[in-house]
Parts: structure tokens; C-alpha cells; sequence
């Protein structure tokens, strides 16, 4: 995986091949968006409350996104996370249809692709979101 900081957020991506830097002709298969300073683990890390990881995490979204579902993930009956499915004709056009699967590896519908928010444990606070293809790799990064 191979990251980037900004100002706001430190956002990394995983291309297919693993091999990846910014001259690559990899394909990316997912993102990550974390909070500045997330990856130090300093006392300075900052998290974000949903409405703020909302907007910033939209931003990433195609721009004919459509929204199909939520999806919630427990964790020992807490709310772990959750993704948000989405449909998009542009990703369809532009991707295999291998690309676009379940989180048991299945064949979903191509152009659907999903939003995952990750909460840092407390149930309150959003440590990070990843966006993809993969559901499985999405909600398991």
C-alpha cells in the first residue's frame, strides 16, 4: 500500500499488483481515508465524528453514484462499521465485471461498489473509510 498526506487526511491506495508507486500502470482496487496524522499513533491522532467522515468520504464517490443499501457489521454486539453500497454506470463501463464482488468472492453486479466506515471501537468516532469494488477487501482492510 502506498499513501499520500494532505493538510486533512492521509490517503493510501492498493493496486492490483501490488507493485505500485506513482509512475505505475496498476490498476487501484481500493482506497483508504484516515484522519491526519492516523498512521503516527500519536496522542495527536485525530478521529472524526460521522457527519465530518460523511462528507469528507463522499467526495471519493463517482459522480453518478447511486445509493442501493447499508450494510451494518458487528463486532462481539457492537457496531464495528458499516458499508454503504452504491451504483455507479461509470465504473461499469470502465471495469471488469470480475472486479465487482461480494464478501464471499461471489459476482456482484457490475458497477456496484461500496463505502465502508470503520469505527475506532467506541461506537462514536470514525477512525477511517475505505471505498471499492471488493467487498470483502473493503470491509476487512
Amino acid at each position: 500500500m502506498d499513501g499520500w498526506d494532505s493538510p486533512t487526511v492521509y490517503l493510501s491506495v492498493e493496486p492490483e499488483d501490488r507493485n505500485f508507486d506513482e509512475q505505475s500502470p496498476a490498476r487501484v482496487v481500493w482506497i483508504s481515508i484516515q484522519p491526519e496524522n492516523f498512521n503516527t499513533f500519536q496522542e495527536s491522532a485525530t478521529w472524526w465524528i460521522p457527519a465530518i467522515a460523511y462528507k469528507i468520504c463522499n467526495a471519493y464517490l463517482p459522480p453518478d453514484a447511486i445509493f442501493q443499501n447499508k450494510i451494518v457489521y458487528n463486532d462481539i454486539g457492537a457496531i464495528a462499521g458499516y458499508a454503504k453500497e452504491y451504483y455507479s454506470r461509470l465504473l461499469a463501463d470502465t471495469l471488469p465485471a470480475s472486479d465487482f464482488t461480494d464478501n464471499n468472492d461471489h459476482i456482484e453486479r457490475h458497477g456496484l461498489f461500496f463505502l465502508y466506515f470503520d469505527y475506532g471501537g467506541d461506537g462514536q468516532h470514525l477512525i477511517d473509510c475505505y471505498l471499492g469494488t471488493h467487498e470483502k477487501d473493503v470491509i476487512t482492510s
